[in-house]
């Protein structure tokens, strides 16, 4: 799905030269390539001049896979955690058993 884009208008104040654009991303589980998206600054107002860099692409990485991965490794490691421990109480607990009568 090819979305169109939005505009809007980014409010710099006077000596102001950095401001912080929100952008929704919506992750619907499908395993997709890369997403890819441009910024463009434009039309400056108020006597307000662009620099030479007005546009930028952004990508968005597929990480559907790696967190799948990650994921199995997390269920695997703490398997093998829980496999390796060798008593289940606390030091106070042992202590106790082993000074009473």
């Amino acid at each position: 799905m090819i979305n169109q884009g939005s505009e809007g208008t980014l409010v710099f104040k006077h000596g102001e030269t950095l401001r912080t654009i929100e952008i929704p991303i919506v992750d619907d589980l499908k395993t997709r390539r890369d997403e890819c998206f441009e910024i463009e600054l434009a039309n400056p107002e108020g006597g307000a001049k662009l620099g030479r860099i007005t546009k930028m692409a952004i990508t968005i990485s597929n990480d559907d896979e790696f967190n799948s991965v990650l994921q199995r490794m997390m269920v695997m490691t703490t398997h093998n955690i829980k496999s390796m421990q060798v008593h289940h109480e606390t030091y106070k607990t042992q202590l106790e058993s082993v000074n009473s009568p």
